[in-house]
């Protein structure tokens, strides 16, 4: 828990990372905290996990504070002044006055900074009040209309982009669930490894109900997105991991896994890296369990065939470059998101791969096989799109 004390009577909700308070001082009916769990007293220091359990929890206290006392504008600041925990405060302002069990609340610098002005309830009105949040944010999650729609936009502009950029995107992704379904079983645990905003993860669930995914990702904002597209889907597991780190695989949960998937992600890593991941994997799956990999992989056993496809992918380079850095300014421009992409500034230099790794088929074959794979070969193509699969 973190270092700030707070009284009891005002906590009105928590997750694993982040606990919703009241504020004792109502001069501003509804001011509310929202404090981190762990001990911190650094904002910088917050990672892409807690950023984004922060959105969800911004966005679902908003909702509510809307619905209870309908404020014309919030404020959002980070003081941490007399506490030095990482805590935000959520101010709701008022361009009137608001009249709330009797009592009556003014907002007299609205139009300016919030003033520090001192309003504290008797214990009958902070008791009060704290249930009617308590009892609306029980009732109100990050899966409501807005938020969904939100996702929904932001998940059909990925996939927009992504298929300008890997034509055979939707090819890949339908040959990942066919694998999983002829390998896994019908309610497969299943681990979408690099998952973006989760488009892989939505294509297993409406093949495989009873699934359970665990999708990560170390990208703030496409985990953001994703986190939102799953809230209050108990099947999913949004997690924050870093491949490039070797200890990435403390975040999965204990338990066999029947399968690991990914789609054109693992370029962006090293080729040290992509081994020593096979080799991570190797000791996760479960013995019959499957990887399988959808990535461009150039053709190497005929020669002319594969250059020319790689010149005609090259000759769209400008255009697909050209739609990825679009998609990226769209992100920066989106007040939800603008959060994330400051915090992934502190995860990625640029929008761009510090390092591309696009070897063969082949190569990826004689690593899974020398990381402990039983078998592993090439089952699907598309020009120069290929899914290389293997079993443990």
């Amino acid at each position: 828990m973190s270092g700030l004390a707070l009284m009891p009577e005002t906590v009105v909700g928590a997750d694993e990372l982040w606990t919703v308070a009241l504020n004792r001082n109502q001069n501003l009916l509804g001011k509310t905290m929202l404090v981190l769990n762990r001990a911190c007293t650094a904002v910088a220091e917050v990672n892409p996990e807690e950023w984004t359990a922060l959105l969800c929890q911004i966005q679902r206290l908003s909702r509510v504070l809307d619905s209870l006392f309908s404020p014309d504008q919030f404020n959002f600041a980070f003081l941490m002044n007399q506490d030095a925990q990482v805590h935000l405060h959520v101010v709701p302002r008022y361009a009137g006055p608001r009249h709330w069990e009797g009592l009556s609340f003014d907002d007299p610098h609205w139009g300016g900074s919030f003033g520090y002005e001192q309003r504290f309830l008797s214990a009958d009105h902070l008791g009060r009040l704290a249930q009617s949040l308590r009892a609306a944010l029980e009732e109100t999650d990050v899966s409501t209309p807005a938020a969904s729609q939100w996702a929904q936009r932001w998940q059909a502009s990925w996939g927009r982009m992504e298929e300008a950029l890997a034509p055979a995107r939707q090819w890949q992704l339908g040959g990942l669930v066919e694998l999983v379904e002829a390998l896994a079983g019908p309610t497969p645990r299943v681990v979408d490894l690099a998952c973006g905003t989760g488009s892989l993860a939505i294509r297993l669930l409406e093949r495989f109900p009873g699934a359970a995914v665990e999708a990560l990702d170390v990208d703030p904002v496409l985990l953001a997105i994703a986190k939102a597209t799953f809230a209050g889907d108990q099947r999913v597991r949004v997690i924050t991991g870093d491949l490039r780190s070797p200890g990435w695989a403390e975040a999965l949960g204990d338990g066999e896994i029947d399968a690991v998937v990914t789609s054109t992600a693992l370029h962006w890593l090293a080729e040290p890296v992509v081994r020593r991941l096979y080799r991570d994997l190797a000791g996760l799956i479960r013995p019959g369990g499957l990887f399988a990999h959808a990535e461009i992989m150039p053709i190497t056993d005929a020669p002319h065939i594969g250059e020319a496809l790689a010149s005609q992918r090259r000759a769209g380079g400008a255009d697909t470059r050209a739609r990825w850095d679009e998609w990226w300014s769209d992100v920066e421009a989106d007040p939800d998101l603008r959060p994330f992409w400051s915090a992934r500034e502190a995860v990625f230099s640029s929008t761009y791969p510090a390092t591309e790794f696009s070897p063969p088929a082949a190569w990826h074959r004689e690593a899974l096989l020398e990381a402990g794979f039983q078998e592993a070969g090439v089952v699907f193509r598309s020009g120069g799109a290929a899914t290389v699969a293997a079993i443990r």
